[in-house]
């Protein structure tokens, strides 16, 4: 009371009511206020403004006076503001301006702040989401019935971070270019790209090898003559693209690739593993193989169409040879990742379609040219065959391309709708490695979906999947949930298994990424991991077991409410937080591919690894 006399003796005109919500709530006032407070904080701390009491407005807030009493400090005149200063810094987590004040939003709406601490399980603003698990208390959950861990809200120890930190800047450029600079290295000089321009420029060398030696080598006649490259290196050149391309899609291989990444220890450098991680990118060799297939292919045909006029080539052969161009090139066209994504069911058609037929005229004009060959040379057409290198690559690639359909399965299925947006189906067979998915369809030949697998939580075989409404196909399966759907092929690794490489690592999803999120943290439970999670009514599109589970094994997970909060979170500043507050070594990105891209160029820009599946992945 001493303290409180000798501010009322030293008062000044000005703000005069300080109120502390008890227990702490921050989120419930915005970035603005929040701010506001912290520089009456410094005024006090500073003595350049002292504040007189007034009875407390309503139950949940105490003042000055009651404060000081709480903390009974005693102490001369002389540190008496100093004190009260002292005090409310220790309280900065729990201060909040009245409610009631002018200079809060008019059009700020606040009516979610009881229930949401009340349940104590996730807030409408990042910024009061920090958990702690030893603290239970059962009053803050008393509205959350379902909930299997009841944790209050505790504050955050860290400096509050409004805004991300400035991109590294080049004295020589300007603002504008400075972030153009970032854009060209880190978004358009992906990883992808750069895997696609090395096997390229591999492939062009090649070429221009072929043309500069002097010798062929399997007929020892001079490069210059076309019949030589055509019948030999350029066609075995098409055919090795095209395996590998083939074999990149092929879900075995890319099973190896990332259980290869996944099995790296966490005692290996950070720069080593963060390189690994980059796996996901391996779109880049089956697009640039593909692209370096066409490109031999193209100057075959040009080559047999020069050898026909010359009377050295049937017909058959250079129209087999211009309809295959053909059909690639319309492959190629339509992969292009603008057209894809804006037409990806034509898209899905034509790879498929055109692209076995395409793979049957190349078989035919390898057959007829063998065929040819067997007659000039008077030898059997067997064993021309048997020593035609290209035969031998084809054989590999359509083994590759039938494999799939051969793991083609019709499978019962448990539908469980969630809401109107969501819906789990429940399968009843397989033990699936962590962060895998399968690809369902209703219709096996025409269009194929890839979704997460989620292990089931009691150990038995089987699996679940959380599909969320993002389409023709997903609004229909949610609309009119079937008993049985077709499987292809085998299940696949997903991009956030990488996130055990990192420890600790920030996991940031939106809306339906939550369900590739809970295959890893039922698979890796005990791993350091926090989960960021941005989505719309989380408890009414997923329901509350949901909700219970990511509070089970991650107690600190951070659930941000976009239709509490009014807006849709800033995950790009969420995952700066998060990654700042846990000092994490990485960052995980499941969002939509634009949430996606940007969070992890921000991140990456600032020099904070991240990752997150791109389109070709």
């Amino acid at each position: 009371m001493r303290a409180m006399e000798r501010l009322n003796d030293l008062s000044i005109s000005g703000r005069r009511t300080i109120q502390f919500p008890l227990p702490s709530h921050r989120a419930t006032f915005g970035e603005p206020v929040v701010r506001e407070s912290i520089t009456v904080l410094h005024k006090f701390a500073n003595l350049a403004e002292v504040v007189q009491t007034r009875p407390p407005v309503n139950e949940s807030s105490i003042t000055l006076s009651e404060v000081d009493e709480k903390t009974d400090n005693t102490i001369d005149s002389s540190s008496d503001t100093a004190s009260i200063a002292s005090t409310i810094v220790d309280k900065e987590d729990s201060f909040a301006l009245d409610s009631n004040d002018d200079s809060l939003p008019s059009d700020y709406d606040d009516s979610s702040i009881s229930s949401d601490y009340k349940r104590g399980s996730f807030s409408s603003d990042h910024k009061s989401s920090h958990f702690d698990p030893e603290c239970k208390n059962e009053s803050f959950a008393s509205d959350y019935k379902h909930r299997s861990i009841a944790s209050t809200i505790t504050p955050y120890d860290d400096y509050e971070i409004n805004e991300l930190p400035p991109l590294p800047y080049y004295g020589w450029l300007s603002a504008r270019n400075n972030y153009r600079l970032h854009e060209v290295y880190y978004k358009w000089f992906s990883v992808y790209r750069q895997i696609f321009m090395v096997l390229f420029a591999f492939n062009l060398l090649g070429l221009c090898l072929f043309w500069a030696f002097q010798s062929c080598v399997n007929t020892g006649k001079d490069v210059s003559d076309p019949r030589n490259l055509a019948s030999y290196q350029q066609l075995t050149a098409v055919a090795a693209n095209l395996l590998v391309s083939i074999a990149f899609r092929n879900e075995h291989v890319v099973n190896v690739l990332f259980d290869t990444v996944r099995s790296l220890p966490l005692w290996l450098p950070l720069n080593i593993r963060c390189a690994a991680a980059k796996i996901y990118h391996y779109g880049g060799v089956h697009s640039s193989c593909a692209v370096a297939a066409t490109m031999w292919y193209l100057v075959y045909a040009i080559t047999l169409t020069a050898e026909f006029t010359r009377g050295e080539q049937k017909s058959v052969m250079v129209g087999l040879a211009w309809s295959v161009l053909t059909l690639m090139m319309l492959i190629l066209v339509l992969a292009y990742p603008t057209i894809r994504n804006k037409y990806h069911n034509y898209f899905e058609c034509v790879h498929r379609f055109v692209g076995w037929t395409s793979m049957g005229l190349f078989w035919a004009q390898m057959m007829v040219g063998i065929v040819l060959v067997a007659k000039a040379t008077d030898r059997s057409t067997s064993s021309v065959l048997v020593r035609t290198p290209c035969f031998w690559i084809l054989v590999l690639a359509t083994v590759l391309i039938i494999y799939p359909w051969l793991n083609l399965r019709r499978r019962k299925i448990e539908a469980e709708p969630l809401s109107a947006h969501a819906i789990r189906l429940h399968f009843d067979y397989g033990n699936f490695r962590l962060c895998s998915g399968i690809r369902l369809t209703d219709r096996p030949l025409l269009e194929t979906h890839s979704f997460a697998t989620i292990p089931r939580s009691d150990g038995k075989p089987g699996f679940e999947v959380i599909i969320s409404k993002a389409g023709d196909w997903t609004a229909k399966i949610i609309k009119n949930p079937p008993t049985a759907i077709w499987v292809r092929g085998v299940p696949i690794r997903g991009v956030l298994g990488i996130a055990q490489i990192f420890s600790p690592v920030v996991i940031v999803c939106t809306g339906s990424g939550i369900g590739p999120c809970l295959s890893f943290l039922r698979g890796k439970p005990n791993h350091n991991f926090h989960l960021v999670w941005g989505t719309r009514d989380p408890e009414r599109t997923y329901q509350p077991p949901t909700l219970d589970e990511v509070f089970q094994h991650d107690p600190q997970a951070v659930i941000l409410d976009s239709t509490k909060i009014g807006r849709r979170p800033d995950m790009t500043l969420e995952a700066y937080k998060a990654y700042k507050r846990f000092n994490a070594q990485a960052i995980v990105v499941i969002s939509n591919p634009k949430g996606t891209k940007d969070i992890v160029f921000d991140m990456e820009a600032r020099g904070i690894p991240a990752f997150g599946p791109i389109w070709d992945s």
